[in-house]
């Protein structure tokens, strides 16, 4: 079973897409259009509007990368968990809420949350406003390196 996502035919697509050996590069549009993006997963019968997941058109090998757009007023959304990935969550712009295990941690542009393997998580958006975010998903406990430690200066 193919459990990867794919453009679904009513989907905006990825403009400037370039992939090489050594650089990939796309233009997915200002952030309100992600609202347009339709992924879809036709073994599992599964479409996710406002969501574009960007490993597979960027070749990506250490991290999943993700923008979502939930419309206002939308209540918690995609409950589930992570056997080993940990997942950070970056506002754009909106406000609401992320539900990690029992915890509620109120959103708005500029919020950052980190949820742990293992603990369930929801989304969702107030009344007003349409939440906007970018999400990272990364194999938990992997970092060794970093910044520094991981350059070579030259």
């Amino acid at each position: 079973m193919d459990l990867t996502f794919n453009f679904a035919e009513e989907s905006k697509k990825l403009t400037n897409l370039e992939v090489n050996e050594n650089c990939s590069s796309c233009d997915i549009g200002n952030f309100q259009e992600v609202q347009n993006y339709v992924m879809e997963n036709k073994d599992i019968n599964l479409k996710i509007p406002g969501k574009l997941f960007l490993n597979k058109f960027l070749n990506l090998t250490g991290a999943e990368i993700s923008f979502g757009v939930l419309p206002a007023g939308m209540d918690y959304v995609s409950n589930h968990l992570h056997k080993e990935n940990e997942e950070i969550y970056i506002v754009i712009s909106g406000n609401g809420c992320l539900k990690a295990g029992d915890k509620e941690i109120l959103l708005q542009e500029g919020s950052v949350v980190k949820v742990s393997t293992g603990v369930a998580r929801a989304l969702k958006s107030t009344q007003a406003n349409s939440l906007i975010y970018i999400c990272i998903q990364v194999k938990e406990g992997s970092l060794s390196n970093y910044t520094l430690s991981d350059a070579e200066m030259l």
